[in-house]
This record gives C-alpha cells, sequence and structure tokens, in this order.
C-alpha cells in the first residue's frame, strides 16, 4: 500500500480537562481522533489533524497539527469528525460521533461509532467502527452504591 495524504478534521471536540495533547483525560471521540491519526503516521502516511479552533502549527506523533483557519489542503481522503464543513479537500468519510442526526449526508461515506448508532440516527446498515452499547443491559433497575 502507498502512503496517502490523510487528513483529519474536527467540528465540535472540546477538551475539559486541558490541552488534547497533555489531558490525563479525553473523550471517547476526541480520543478516537487521536488514535487514528498516530496509526496512521505510524503506518507511513502523511496526517494532517485540523482541530476546531486557532493554534499554532506544531508535530505529534508524527502527526502535522493544525488549526482551523490554517490554509486547506488536498488530501486523498478526509476524515471529518463531526465536521460538516471540513475545510480540507479529498475524498471525505463522516465520523458521526454525537447523538444527533448528521445535518446534512453530503459525504462520499458516513461512519458510526456503532451499528446501534448508525440506526439510532437513521442510517441503519452505514459501516461503524464499534458493537456500541447494549441497551438491553440497561432494562431494568440497578441497586445504587452508596459513594460510587
Amino acid at each position: 500500500m502507498r502512503p496517502r495524504k490523510i487528513g483529519i478534521s474536527t467540528g465540535y471536540f472540546e477538551c475539559f480537562w486541558g490541552d488534547w495533547f497533555t489531558a490525563t483525560q479525553l473523550g471517547g471521540s476526541e480520543n478516537l481522533a487521536l488514535q487514528l491519526a498516530r496509526q496512521f503516521a505510524l503506518l507511513g502516511h502523511e496526517v494532517q489533524l485540523r482541530l476546531p479552533y486557532d493554534r499554532d502549527e506544531f508535530s505529534w506523533e508524527g502527526v502535522r497539527v493544525v488549526g482551523q483557519s490554517a490554509v486547506a489542503t488536498r488530501n486523498d481522503i478526509v476524515f471529518a469528525f463531526d465536521d460538516y464543513a471540513p475545510a480540507d479537500v479529498g475524498r471525505t468519510l463522516l465520523v458521526a460521533c454525537r447523538a444527533d442526526p448528521p445535518v446534512h449526508t453530503d459525504f462520499d461515506e458516513m461512519g458510526f461509532l456503532s451499528a446501534q448508532m448508525a440506526a439510532y440516527l437513521g442510517h441503519p446498515g452505514r459501516p461503524h467502527i464499534g458493537g456500541g452499547v447494549d441497551l438491553d443491559a440497561y432494562a431494568q433497575e440497578r441497586p445504587r452504591i452508596p459513594r460510587r
């Protein structure tokens, strides 16, 4: 497989525990974007991660990280994490992470965190990353454990 230019853009992510790259805790979607970027870089691809706020450009784990106002780039593929108007161009894949339906579906492909999430958001049968949460496991009352 030849190396590709891969763009990862983020539309809604936040890190309430500080900076994405130094925080001791991250939300699942943020962590997923970082791990995807890192793995593509380790495989020898040229990877750019565009953050949803202004930031000076820097390199992290072989990934070029840019802020939202950086010049648009041309990529082979752009993974758009909840980003419905990615600045970068290339074949687009919307990675839907939020619990509300996609604003629009003008993407080459759409991927979801689970099959259950894809169905819930009105796109059954679309590609998904994991198995999701089995809601039936939470259907009955569970005893509360004090101080936990």
